[in-house]
């Protein structure tokens, strides 16, 4: 409960957004100091992720953001 509203939590979407996460942890320390131009992009594209997903708990909590597309 939050406050009076019931709020529904799913196990498997939370299990599926952690796995996510983490596979996005493991490609930046796979390409983190890599020479490559790809592997640095590919680096930094997840390190954004991340910093977005570090906001927010859930799928449902970053889908019901308003500034999610931007």
């Amino acid at each position: 409960m939050n406050g009076s509203e019931r709020v529904l939590f799913s196990t498997r979407m939370y299990q599926r957004f952690s796995d996510m996460k983490s596979g996005v942890i493991a490609t930046v320390d796979v390409c983190e100091g890599r020479s490559s131009e790809s592997d640095k992009r590919q680096a930094e594209a997840g390190k954004r992720l991340l910093a977005v997903l570090d906001k927010y708990p859930s799928f449902a909590a970053l889908a019901k953001h308003p500034d999610r597309l931007n």
